[in-house]
This record gives C-alpha cells, sequence and structure tokens, in this order.
C-alpha cells in the first residue's frame, strides 16, 4: 500500500514538473517575440506550437497565415488590400510568397497553394511541390521537360504523353537553382496532342506514344520516364506496362481530382467582404 502511494505521488510530480516546464517555455517564447534581440520571429511561436496539426489540415496553415506578419503588415492586411484593389504587384506577390515560404517550407507537406479568389478568379500567391499551376488561366500544370521530347527512343513531347506545352504568361513555372527545367502543360485529347507533336517536332517517322489512360476515373496517363513532378499512380500501373510496348509503364496524372478521390488533399478558404464583394483567401494543401 505505502509503495502503490510513492509510485502515485512521484506521477504526480512529474505530471506537474512537465506542466510547469511547459508553461514557462511558452511564457519564455511569448515574450521573447517582443524583444528587438530574440531569435525568433513573432509567427514562428506560433509556427511551432501548431507543427503537428499543419502536416494534415490546411484550416491549421489558414490559421497560421491569420497571425504571421510580412514586411510588418498582417499577410491578411496583404490580402485584403489586393482583394480592394482588384491584384497584387508582380514584385510585391514575389516578396509575399517568399516571406511565406520561408514557414511553410519547414512543414512536411507534399504540395500547398495559397491563392486569393476575388471576382471568380484564382491569383495565386504561392505555390509549392507537386501540381504547381500555370498559364494565363491557371489552366496548365508545371511539368518535369522531357529533353528534346524524346524518351527511351520514342517521340513523347517536352510535356510526356498526353499533354501539350503552353504559354505560362505571369503565372510561369519557377524552379529552385538544383530542380530539371518545367515547363507549363495542359491534358490534351489524342487527336490534338498528335497535331501538337507534327507542328512542334515535325518527325512524322519516328515512333511515337500512344495514349493510354489509366488511374481512378481514367484521371492519368500511361507515361515515360517516370512521373517526375506529376502524381504518380502506382497502383494502376500494371495497364500500362502492357501499352505501348511496355515504353510508357508508368500512370501520371496532373489531375488534383485525384488526390481529391484517394482523400490527400484539402482547401480551406477565409472569407473576405468589402462593400458588396466577397473574396476568399484559399489554402490547399496535400500531405
Amino acid at each position: 500500500m505505502q509503495k502503490g502511494f510513492i509510485d502515485s505521488v512521484l506521477g504526480t510530480k512529474i505530471l506537474i514538473i512537465a506542466i510547469v516546464i511547459s508553461l514557462i517555455v511558452l511564457l519564455f517564447m511569448l515574450i521573447c517575440v517582443e524583444l528587438p534581440f530574440c531569435p525568433l520571429n513573432p509567427g514562428q511561436a506560433v509556427y511551432a506550437v501548431n507543427y503537428l496539426d499543419v502536416i494534415n489540415t490546411p484550416y491549421t496553415v489558414a490559421s497560421i497565415l491569420t497571425n504571421a506578419t510580412v514586411e510588418g503588415k498582417p499577410i491578411m492586411t496583404h490580402m485584403y488590400e489586393a482583394f480592394i484593389r482588384g491584384g497584387m504587384d508582380p514584385a510585391k506577390k514575389e516578396r509575399l510568397g517568399i516571406e511565406m515560404s520561408r514557414f511553410l517550407g519547414e512543414y512536411d507537406l507534399n504540395y500547398y497553394e495559397i491563392s486569393l479568389e476575388t471576382d471568380g478568379e484564382d491569383m495565386p500567391i504561392l505555390q509549392s511541390g507537386s501540381l504547381q499551376k500555370c498559364g494565363s488561366g491557371l489552366q496548365g500544370v508545371c511539368v518535369q521537360e522531357v529533353s528534346g521530347g524524346f524518351s527511351g527512343g520514342v517521340l513523347m513531347g517536352s510535356c510526356n504523353a498526353g499533354k501539350v506545352e503552353i504559354e505560362g504568361g505571369s503565372n510561369s513555372c519557377s524552379r529552385s537553382f538544383a530542380e530539371a527545367r518545367k515547363v507549363c502543360c495542359t491534358a490534351a485529347s489524342e487527336e490534338d496532342y498528335n497535331k501538337w507533336l507534327d507542328v512542334k517536332y515535325d518527325r512524322p517517322e519516328k515512333e511515337r506514344i500512344g495514349v493510354v489512360k489509366c488511374g481512378p476515373l481514367e484521371k492519368g496517363i500511361c507515361s515515360g520516364g517516370g512521373c517526375g513532378s506529376t502524381i504518380r499512380l502506382p497502383e494502376y500501373e500494371d495497364a500500362c506496362k502492357l501499352a505501348n510496348n511496355g515504353k510508357a509503364p508508368y500512370c501520371c496524372s496532373i489531375d488534383p481530382e485525384v488526390l481529391e478521390i484517394q482523400g490527400k488533399i484539402a482547401e480551406a478558404k477565409i472569407p473576405m467582404f468589402y462593400k458588396d464583394r466577397t473574396g476568399y483567401v484559399k489554402v490547399t494543401t496535400s500531405d
């Protein structure tokens, strides 16, 4: 009886010590961010506390954005200014994206996108990971370029099988120094795809890849050389290995609906109101 009582008291003391230490750490963070020489910036305290939630839901990322500060102003103030003006200066959008990527890059997210939805149009602020959108109307996706348009001696085009290259415009594909070159691509019918190959490469004598659909709801295309920066669907690749004499064995998709079907992507919206207009800060993540 006495031993059980001692164990119970010891356990209670350990719990109290752990709570006290947690409170001291939290208090230190709250005091530190108010000091000019603090190694943390005001947002980092919030990011550290919310880390475990961020990899599971875009709602926590949205919550973090409402607490973070860039260039001396809350991020939401920048968003409201862009919403009211109907757009954001490209240089400012780039600076804002760089600052936000500094903390979002710390989280192990397969893909994240922050955009401003105003008057029915999406304006991307920051994108990273697979499925980076591109094109004047965000109708394309950035795809790792097939060098020379050939893979395994077969003509596929710069975008790989079943996709055509389009102009990225103001939403062109960005990449780090170490990344392979990416081009802006969109899915096309087999007829349009082959017409594009004829115009771009003018190599009718060369063997070319056939467009074979794969994946859930046929949202993927059997591709050669790997999926690069697009979504790979390995569970659907048996059919691809039988098509095109095995020269396009990978099932790849540029359709985000694939991630929605698999329950791997989610979206959160923060509403904004100005006079009779409604806009949203949209946060999309995939872990």
